[in-house]
């Protein structure tokens, strides 16, 4: 929120960089201090160009995988170029859609999603809850194509394991394991049951005894 100040007052001021230049520095300073830990989220991201109501041309990395410059730029509907630029030096990227208003149908959704899919290297993409509410309502299908949130969902996800697994791990992995350190003989640690945490009356606990 570029316009929120310092002191916590909100407007334009000294203290208060433009626009995109706060968006450079926040991404600048995340990939140095957190590295991998750091991913890159930014929003704006609406239906493609092309699709609008007065259709732009098309983004210029469209279809390039991995993606790389020149990037199309601010107003122009494409994914924001500082976080493709972040991810052409290897930090994950992720974005959310504009606000309601703006991306307001299933077909609109339908067509952010390809915005994500087709013109970066995106891994997730933050919706409103009142748009999971009318795929439902609509048979949980986006458009006439039969396209559901789930589907891009396990989308994004393979793309993620395909990019990012040697880094990052899976997102969904079926074991863990972790090293504890200065553990005493007889100690007892519990941990959430991943695959029995349904709800907040169903949860198991495992139980690990240091021996």
């Amino acid at each position: 929120f570029p316009l929120v100040g310092e002191d916590g007052s909100y407007g334009p001021g000294a203290d208060v960089p433009d626009g995109a230049e706060q968006t450079e520095q926040i991404i600048a300073q995340g990939i140095r201090e957190h590295g991998l830990d750091f991913v890159v989220q930014h929003n704006g991201l609406k239906a493609k160009p092309e699709d609008h109501e007065n259709p732009k041309p098309v983004c210029l990395q469209m279809g390039e995988h991995p993606v790389s410059p020149p990037f199309s730029g601010v107003g122009s509907g494409c994914p924001n170029k500082w976080a493709l630029t972040a991810g052409t030096k290897g930090v994950p990227t992720g974005f959310q859609t504009v606000n309601l208003q703006e991306v307001e149908t299933l077909d609109e959704l339908a067509s952010t999603f390809e915005n994500l899919w087709d013109n970066s290297d995106g891994v997730f993409l933050e919706i409103y809850e009142e748009l999971l509410w009318m795929e439902g309502q609509n048979g949980s299908k986006l458009n006439d194509n039969g396209d559901t949130i789930e589907e891009w969902d396990e989308r994004l996800d393979e793309r993620r394991r395909e990019n990012w697994n040697l880094q990052l791990g899976d997102p969904f992995a079926l074991s863990h394991s972790h090293t504890f350190l200065d553990s005493q003989k007889g100690e007892v640690y519990y941990f959430v049951h991943g695959s029995k945490c349904s709800g907040a009356q169903s949860q198991e606990l495992g139980v690990i005894m240091v021996e």
